[in-house]
C-alpha cells in the first residue's frame, strides 16, 4: 500500500498542479467548487472531516519520517559544502597575509563572516 497524500486546505496555495487539483475537487460547497482562489469559501469544512485508516497513519508517518532524513541529509550538504568553502578563503586570507595584501585579506574576511552569518554561526 503506497501512502495517500489527503488534500488539505494548504493545498489550494501549492504550486505543484495535482496537488492543487486534488484540494479544488475536495473543497466544494453549495455553489461548485471553490479554491481558485487559494480560499475554501466553505470555512474549511470540506477538508474538516478527513481521517486516515491506521494503515494510511503508518504510511503517512513513514513518508514523513523518509522526508525528514532525507532533508537532514541535504541540510548536512550544504553546511559541508559551506565550511569547505569558508576553508578555502581561510587559506586565501593566510596566503594574502603573507603577501601583505590587506585589501584582499579584507574582502576575504569580509565573506568569510557574510558565509558564517548566513550559517548562523555568528
Amino acid at each position: 500500500m503506497k501512502a495517500v497524500k489527503i488534500p488539505c486546505e494548504h493545498d489550494l496555495l501549492s504550486k505543484n498542479h495535482k496537488t492543487w487539483v486534488e484540494a479544488v475537487i475536495r473543497c466544494k460547497h453549495g455553489f461548485g467548487h471553490c479554491g481558485g482562489d487559494g480560499y475554501c469559501h466553505a470555512g474549511g469544512k470540506c477538508f474538516a472531516d478527513q481521517e486516515l485508516t491506521r494503515e494510511q497513519a503508518i504510511l503517512e508517518v513513514d513518508r514523513l519520517a523518509q522526508e525528514l532524513y532525507s532533508a537532514k541529509l541535504e541540510n548536512n550538504k550544504l553546511r559541508n559544502s559551506s565550511q569547505v568553502l569558508i576553508d578555502q578563503l581561510e587559506l586565501l586570507k593566510e596566503q594574502n597575509k603573507k603577501h601583505g595584501n590587506s585589501q584582499r585579506m579584507f574582502a576575504l574576511q569580509f565573506c568569510i563572516h557574510e558565509i558564517k552569518k548566513a550559517m548562523g554561526e555568528v
